[in-house]
């Protein structure tokens, strides 16, 4: 695509369907591409073409199966609505266990009680955002996507926008969890008379008042008791999380691999020969008036995997949990 239709359809791309559609089209752009410039339709093209074909008719087929059962979406909307009513049934109970002495662990009872309350509010609004957003389930499942794999990406974007007040509920107390560990870290430089230099970004040596110590001490005390209901909801909405992305991290790297499975190579060598072009290999076997040599034939490789299929690094994505950043989806 040129820099203008980027831009266009820059703001589709922010969802997995529409990532799939633009990328479709990319694909019919250099299969156009490669044909003027070739004069034929290479292997990679053929691949192309074909994995679109099968997916096509994978997603008809799929389609064809939903509506000859009429009750199929109703039935699945349902689903998921009882599915949902079940993780807010189970959201809730959690929530008050954390507000007790969750595993015997002595919490702060007002900030836990606080917390508690604040979430369970939320909680309850989340429900009511499903039972709205529930009827459109059915619809969607009633239309034909057109392939097997935006079927896949709109289950990921569908997955995304009903649990998305999981992902606020993950944000609130990573923001809270964040802030709290870098008052800790400041409020700790203090004991070591040390202090944070914005200007040249380093660690220097400070001396502080008794003053500046006193309420220093008496402000780490106060966060290092809190820490521990902090960091317990942390720490459980960072779970959800996780799950929610390892959910859609899954459902994307399925798109992934199909989309780089060489199917046509894979049915060519099958059924017709070996389309991959390979490599021959000579060796001589004697020298002199009868010169003989010996050729084998290797055949080319099919690469049934794609080489990267994307994630963070996992130090920095541990270091992020660790200090209390955002983690987004992988």
């Amino acid at each position: 695509m040129t820099a203008g239709t980027v831009n266009i359809f820059l703001p589709v791309q922010l969802c997995d369907a529409g990532s799939l559609i633009c990328k479709r089209l990319d694909d019919i752009i250099a299969v156009q591409d490669s044909v003027e410039q070739h004069g034929h339709i290479t292997l990679s093209c053929k691949n192309r073409i074909f994995s679109i074909v099968v997916d096509c008719l994978l997603g008809l087929c799929l389609a064809l199966a939903v509506h000859r059962h009429q009750g199929l979406p109703t039935g699945v909307s349902w689903a998921s609505l009882e599915w949902t009513e079940t993780v807010v049934q189970h959201l809730q109970d959690l929530v008050e266990w954390l507000m007790g002495a969750p595993a015997g662990l002595k919490l702060n009872a007002p900030l836990n009680s606080a917390l508690g309350r604040f979430f369970l509010y939320h909680i309850s609004l989340w429900e009511t955002y499903v039972g709205i957003l529930h009827p459109w389930v059915a619809a969607l499942l009633r239309l034909w996507p057109g392939s097997l794999t935006l079927h896949l990406a709109l289950a990921s974007d569908l997955l995304a926008l009903s649990t998305v007040h999981i992902y606020c509920f993950y944000g609130y107390a990573c923001r809270l969890y964040q802030g709290w560990v870098g008052g800790l870290g400041a409020l700790g430089r203090l004991f070591r008379g040390t202090k944070w230099n914005p200007l040249r970004e380093r660690v220097d040596s400070h001396r502080y008042d008794v003053d500046q110590m006193f309420v220093g001490t008496l402000l780490f005390t106060i966060l290092l008791f809190l820490f521990p209901t902090v960091a317990v909801y942390y720490a459980v909405f960072l779970a959800l999380r996780l799950a929610v992305l390892a959910a859609q991290g899954i459902l994307s790297r399925a798109v992934i691999v199909w989309d780089s499975f060489p199917l046509y190579t894979l049915a060519a060598r099958t059924f017709g020969g070996n389309p991959v072009v390979g490599d021959i290999n000579f060796d001589v076997l004697s020298s002199g008036r009868r010169f003989a040599l010996f050729l084998q034939v290797i055949p080319g490789s099919v690469k049934l995997w794609p080489d990267h299929l994307g994630g963070p690094p996992w130090k920095e994505f541990v270091t992020d949990i660790i200090v209390g950043r955002i983690v987004y989806p992988l």
